[in-house]
């Protein structure tokens, strides 16, 4: 009677350890599976950003710009760039939107002043950087530190 008992007892206790050891492996798992999804969403929003912060701040300087005469695309220190010139103050300024180094970058100075490009602020990591003009029309082409080419195409409204 003992006997059966202790085997019993021992069969309720192995099957306790099973029941532990099934629930570890799922709960194991189910963390697994809940990293490689929390990585996945993480990895795609940071490429969904880098598409857009880059993209969309060159559209919003050209919106934010768009007055007759302001902007040109030129040339910084051998970069293709955008221009835009203002007056602050009877002084006349140009910022330069370029990619220098890896990085689009923004720099603000005042004309004749000597500048490098590597005094403009870094906006994005970035490999290209490309506009072109058509009528009204600006063509950004925008190459991502992951390779990729993103592109846009934003109206002017005002005329040279």
């Amino acid at each position: 009677m003992r006997f059966l008992e202790r085997q019993r007892h021992m069969t309720d206790q192995m099957f306790l350890v099973i029941l532990f050891a099934v629930f570890a492996v799922c709960a194991f798992s189910l963390s697994m599976i809940g990293a490689n999804i929390y990585s996945h969403t993480a990895s795609v929003m940071n490429e969904d950003y880098e598409e857009r912060i880059d993209i969309s701040y060159v559209t919003e300087k050209i919106r934010q710009w768009d007055e007759k005469d302001s902007i040109e695309i030129g040339s910084f220190h051998g970069r293709t760039a955008l221009i835009h010139t203002e007056k602050i103050n009877g002084k006349k300024y140009n910022t330069y939107l370029y990619q220098e180094k890896g990085a689009l970058r923004e720099l603000m100075v005042r004309e004749g002043l000597d500048t490098t490009t590597m005094q403009g602020e870094k906006i994005v990591a970035a490999k290209d950087f490309s506009v072109i003009e058509t009528k009204q029309l600006y063509h950004i082409k925008i190459q991502g530190s992951d390779g990729k080419i993103y592109q846009n195409c934003v109206y002017r409204h005002s005329r040279n």
